[in-house]
């Protein structure tokens, strides 16, 4: 089967930015190609001048840039480009400029007809939606993996009734639909009533890679990193938005610190909010405990969800949670919100969730689950059923599906 993702890559095979979905797309690929697909990636966050794909582990991977100058004299006078062009344009009203709208058709109009897949899997139902419908109707099937929901509600407010707009108007259009877990379709359900009536959706836990994530000697993992604490160590794995709260992990620091007891926050991530929460940290006299280790490889992760005692994660809401899972994964108890986390936590050994935004919570919960035995090899082997190994014909099964 020839299957073109449309989606952004990892920083690790080119992608210019990083993230969750950029992991799970890549992985997709990766095993899709190894059970014998033929297996492209339009990439919107890979720039490359060559307008031919380049080639990683044998996936086809297309950039974006430069092709408008290229392919714009080929369809100046094409009566069923410019059609499409009005609807696509009609269809996101003020989100996008006429050149943003025509550069997008003319990059996915070449890759599609380069390509000539057999299914397009398009990740996330925003901006990449529109041009992949408007440009092949029924002619392909298309299916859309629903990842968060982000985009409305964590949005400026005054954006918010015209972007909720847009997306009913992509859900309008769309048939196929995958939501990374229950608790995001429910989050679908009450923002969009009945708009999923009748459509074909499925519920997909993202997979992690069992055989990257898995369990190492906490010892031998510190000692590869440098870590020299006789105290426990918390771990922070995520973008620095203010949707992650990490202000909230740093004020329950705070109040630990207080306490007299010795221990170390490692955040793992960076984003537009760092500046602000390395005040914070300073404001607090943390520094010697709250460390920012900034971007880093997928090897270093690993180490990192070994080395740790517990990891925090305090975002009030997460469509999935891929951090619970590869930190599971490595034997690494987690510490979250409700909501996704109740639903993908493989038993209660494995981890807890505090229904609380208070500093004075946290902190105590922190405790508590520092005080509790864990069984590193029993979480570990827990979190095996969201491996790829349990999840990947999911994904070749709806596929199937869809293109008989």
């Amino acid at each position: 089967m020839r299957i073109l993702q449309v989606g952004p890559i990892p920083p690790e095979v080119g992608g210019q930015t990083g993230g969750g979905v950029a992991t799970h797309l890549w992985s997709l690929a990766v095993h899709l190609k190894k059970q014998g697909h033929t297996v492209a990636i339009l990439s919107d966050n890979y720039y490359s001048e060559a307008l031919s794909p380049e080639s990683r582990e044998g996936i086809h991977i297309f950039g974006l840039r430069g092709l408008l100058r290229s392919a714009w004299t080929a369809y100046i006078f094409c009566p069923s480009f410019w059609i499409k062009g009005i609807r696509t344009k009609l269809h996101f009203g003020t989100l996008m400029t006429w050149k943003g709208v025509l550069a997008g058709l003319l990059n996915y109009r070449r890759v599609i007809k380069a390509f000539q897949p057999d299914l397009i899997h398009i990740h996330h139902l925003e901006f990449r939606f529109p041009f992949v419908t408007y440009l092949v109707g029924d002619r392909i099937p298309i299916l859309t993996t629903v990842h968060s929901t982000s985009f409305l509600e964590f949005s400026p407010s005054s954006a918010v009734e015209k972007r909720k707009e847009f997306i009913r108007r992509n859900l309008d259009l769309s048939q196929n639909l995958i939501f990374v877990s229950q608790f995001l379709e429910n989050r679908f359900e009450i923002l969009f009533p009945g708009v999923l009536k009748g459509k074909n959706t499925t519920i997909i836990h993202n997979p992690v890679n069992g055989s990257i994530y898995y369990s190492l000697s906490t010892t031998e993992a510190r000692e590869k990193l440098g870590i020299e604490s006789a105290g426990p160590v918390l771990l922070f794995v995520g973008n620095l938005i203010p949707q992650k709260r990490l202000e909230l992990l740093i004020e329950a620091a705070k109040l630990i610190s207080d306490r007299g007891l010795d221990f170390q926050v490692r955040v793992v991530g960076s984003g537009p909010e760092q500046a602000e929460l390395e005040r914070l940290v300073q404001k607090y006299q943390l520094s010697e405990k709250v460390v920012f280790e900034g971007q880093i490889s997928q090897e270093e992760l690993f180490l990192y969800y070994n080395a740790a005692d517990l990891l925090v994660s305090p975002s009030p809401m997460e469509s999935f949670g891929l951090v619970f899972v590869e930190a599971m994964l490595c034997g690494c108890p987690v510490l979250g919100r409700p909501g996704v986390l109740q639903e993908i936590l493989p038993s209660e050994r494995c981890g807890v969730y505090l229904p609380s935004s208070n500093p004075e919570v946290w902190a105590e919960g922190i405790l508590e689950a520092l005080d509790r035995s864990w069984s590193r090899g029993e979480i570990s082997e827990l979190a095996r059923v969201y491996t790829w190994d349990a999840i990947q014909n999911q994904f070749e099964g709806l596929y199937r599906q869809l293109t008989s």
